[in-house]
């Protein structure tokens, strides 16, 4: 018998897919339709509700387990989606890291000299 794990906050189904590893399952709880619809295609169980007003007490003799991973406000519908207008600038940071480049040096101290145009330690060389 497979242990079924409650997931509050279940988004598209990241804890999902890691709970098969050791052989569990869960049920979602979601509110964001987006996030159920991507839950839905790839089937997984979800209850489409806010967790703030479900009655979660129903599970507690069934479920060995609960995981709650609350959203990343500028992503989700709480946080109006604003997280969607910076996601350009997100994948060129991801970009630069994963090429270990940094467009700008930033110095915390003035012995150390800086390659950023407003810095008053600015060298004529990046550091």
């Amino acid at each position: 018998m497979r242990r079924i794990i409650l997931d509050l906050f279940a988004g598209p189904g990241g804890w999902s897919r890691a709970l098969t590893v050791p052989g569990a399952r869960d049920i979602g709880l979601e509110w964001d339709s987006r996030a159920w619809k991507t839950r839905a295609r790839v089937v997984r169980l979800t209850i489409q509700t806010d967790v703030a007003r479900y009655t979660v007490w129903i599970f507690s003799a069934r479920i060995p387990g609960l995981t709650a991973s609350p959203p990343c406000q500028v992503w989700s519908m709480a946080g109006k989606l604003l997280g969607l207008v910076d996601q350009p600038l997100v994948r060129q940071a991801v970009s630069d890291l994963a090429a270990d480049r940094e467009k700008v040096r930033r110095c915390t101290t003035p012995s150390r000299p800086c390659s950023a145009p407003s810095c008053p330690n600015r060298s004529a060389s990046p550091t």
